[in-house]
């Protein structure tokens, strides 16, 4: 092992748990040397290098930043990619909606300049729908900083950065070594970048081309996108203050300011940021990992944690894809084919792992032949990155019938109604993570996504086999029992059936998570599931059906106070916290029954939560917790799984909301 390991924190456990080879199918990889268990921590590592991904001013992590060379990159990104393949565009998970109120500076809304130019047109290349940027121009900014501009001016810095000898060490994808590389669009793009930004930006003419590209290709290749938490603590000067105040004055409306979305507070970031890791680059790829990765931001180490059993030998695979349902393409959202593709377009290799060589479970069709409910699936995720949808030669088959079916048997897919779907889908994902999603979308979210369901004509009809069927339900589940009530108030919700709806739409999404994710297999297939990517994206609406629940069957106490002898005094402690309820006379108040000093009183489910709420009982109690005791112990530990979840407490969702849920819904089947 090379002596270069400052990066590794535990690195006595590091080294006696693996060790470096190079394979045939992957390359230089680690592999397990002993046998590994659930919850060992393989490995703890710090960066290499460190830079954030989109800068907005010159700083400590981006001391060569500034607007007018960021400007002049991206320039140059955006010319060169207008000549790149339609294969790289990557499928971006924020785009604009039709019939959204957004001005386009001429006062026109995007639904009728949607209506001047076609909805699908997505000709007009920017910053903001790049697939190359913000990256491409980041990482050359970093590259400044291990070769700086020999007239620049030294920047004081503590930060200790790589030497050539602890850069050679990953690898990249180097077109004098094989030819066939000369031909990838990603490395052709990046070669003709740094050799325009050298010939005409003043800060790169010192470097070599060769230099420059392969370091940003080293960066596609190896590093790893973690998010950093920025809060403003400290009051800035008071003009600039009020200022921000006047403009979220502005920007908000009563219902997302004093509902569910929150008043204003202290400005809190996330701030996606580049870490290169010498060793953490060294582990395989797989969509069913065996290692589950999370970035601790406080002490600025990336963990990897063993999440099934392990023997000697056993090559340790990690997921360079994300583990969230942000883009097309990771380990929730997106088919076989999606995930290869953006593992050839930005880390250059043909995923062969077992779940893109099985069945692919997520692009589901309804069988032409058998029945309707009866779904076939693409055989090892069909297409090879460059080939054409139309000659893809990969068989469709039925699971049930066993008959096969040509490509040109599902117009959903060969209409291009598919990748519509996805886009827009991604859309109001992307809106829903927003701190306070804009209401002219949200307000149209339901009619429009009820209606994709209900399409009957053939290209249109969304499969159920289809994992933007699930995805559809989580977004309903997600307005239903968060965006209606945060606006509307919960009564009416309950008044008119949306919570109700919210909690079967969830369970759908939970099923399909359970069956297609956590297991991610067929009967008789061999393979592994991915428990942790499927725990962290239900968790998403399992804590939103926990917090109806809770409110349900939590039973507000009436608590008569009389005037002798004032004993409201006496009774004050008691009666802190409660609302006025107008409807009584001004001596009652009512407090919710959670109060720490007493038991609290519950009352039973309405008759039609119960099948909803009960499978996601069986869910918590059969799948998550375990998962978690044997992955994190019952101690606490900070996992981050990127926007999924940021910073999140395991122990405090596993024995804070879990078990007293599971606890509390023992004594309503009691009340029975």
């Amino acid at each position: 092992m090379p002596a270069y390991t400052h990066t590794i924190v535990n690195k006595d456990n590091f080294t006696d748990a693996t060790e470096l080879k190079d394979l045939d199918n992957v390359g230089r990889s680690l592999v397990a040397i002993r046998d590994l268990k659930p919850g060992d921590v393989v490995l703890r590592e710090k960066p290499l290098l460190q830079y954030l991904l989109r800068p907005t001013c010159r700083s400590s992590l981006s001391p060569y930043y500034s607007k007018r060379l960021w400007n002049e990159i991206v320039v140059i990104v955006l010319d060169e990619e207008k000549h790149v393949s339609d294969k790289v565009a990557d499928a971006k998970s924020v785009i604009q909606f039709p019939g959204a109120d957004i001005e386009n500076g001429d006062g026109k809304n995007e639904n009728d300049v949607a209506n001047e130019r076609g909805t699908d047109d997505q000709s007009i290349l920017t910053e903001s729908n790049s697939s190359f940027c913000p990256g491409v121009p980041a990482s050359m900014l970093a590259y400044l900083e291990i070769s700086p501009p020999p007239y620049w001016h030294p920047i004081k810095s503590t930060k200790q950065l790589p030497t050539k000898n602890e850069l050679d060490f990953f690898y990249y994808p180097d077109p004098s070594d094989d030819h066939t590389w000369s031909t990838h669009p990603t490395i052709t793009l990046i070669h003709n970048v740094c050799r325009r930004a050298i010939d005409t930006i003043r800060e790169f003419s010192h470097l070599l081309p060769a230099d420059l590209s392969c370091f940003v290709l080293k960066i596609y290749s190896n590093a790893h996108t973690v998010a950093l938490t920025h809060t403003r603590t400290v009051p800035t000067h008071p003009h600039r203050r009020d200022r921000r105040d006047r403009a979220a004055a502005n920007l908000s409306d009563a219902a997302s300011d004093h509902n569910v979305w929150g008043s204003a507070g202290f400005a809190t970031h996330i701030r996606p940021t580049i870490a290169l890791m010498s060793w953490s680059s060294k582990f395989a790829h797989s969509c069913t990992p065996n290692m589950f990765a999370r970035f601790n931001p406080t002490t600025g180490e990336l963990v990897f944690t063993i999440v099934r059993p392990l023997s000697s030998g056993d090559l340790l695979e990690a997921s360079y894809l994300p583990e969230d349902d942000a883009v097309i393409g990771g380990l929730i959202c997106g088919s076989t084919e999606s995930r290869r593709d953006r593992l050839w377009s930005y880390k250059f290799f043909l995923c062969r792992c077992a779940r893109c060589e099985a069945w692919d479970r997520s692009r589901g069709m309804a069988c032409p032949s058998c029945a309707p409910e009866s779904a076939i699936v693409l055989r090892r995720g069909g297409l090879c990155p460059g080939n054409s949808t139309d000659l893809n030669p990969t068989p469709w088959r039925c699971l049930r019938c066993r008959e096969f079916f040509p490509l040109t048997a599902f117009p959903f897919i060969t209409s291009g109604q598919e990748r519509r779907v996805e886009s827009v889908l991604m859309a109001f994902s992307a809106e829903l993570r927003d701190q306070k999603p804009r209401p002219s979308v949200t307000q149209m979210m339901e009619t429009y996504l009820v209606g994709m369901l209900a399409e009957r004509d053939p290209q249109r009809t969304i499969p159920q086999g289809h994992w933007t069927y699930a995805q559809i339900h989580l977004l309903l589940a997600l307005y239903h029992l968060r965006v209606f009530p945060g606006y509307f108030g919960r009564a009416l919700a309950m008044s008119t059936g949306k919570i109700e709806r919210g909690l079967e739409e969830a369970v759908v999404y939970l099923r399909w998570l359970d069956g297609v994710v956590w297991v991610g297999r067929e009967n008789g297939e061999g393979g592994a599931g991915n428990a942790m990517a499927a725990f962290f994206a239900g968790w998403k609406i399992a804590k939103e059906m926990i917090w109806m629940v809770d409110e349900e069957i939590a039973v507000k106490k009436v608590v008569v106070i009389t005037d002798e002898k004032d004993d409201v005094a006496s009774d004050s402690d008691y009666v802190t916290g409660g609302t006025t309820t107008p409807s009584l006379s001004a001596n009652i108040t009512t407090t919710p029954a959670a109060d720490p000093s007493q038991e609290q009183i519950l009352r039973p489910l309405p008759a039609s939560w119960a099948l909803h709420v009960e499978y996601l009982e069986t869910i918590i109690r059969d799948r998550w917790l375990p998962l978690l005791r044997d992955v994190f112990g019952e101690g606490p530990g900070v996992v981050t799984s990127g926007e999924a979840q940021d910073e999140a407490v395991v122990h405090e969702i596993a024995m804070g909301e879990m078990v007293p849920f599971l606890e509390k819904m023992r004594k309503v089947k009691e009340l029975r």
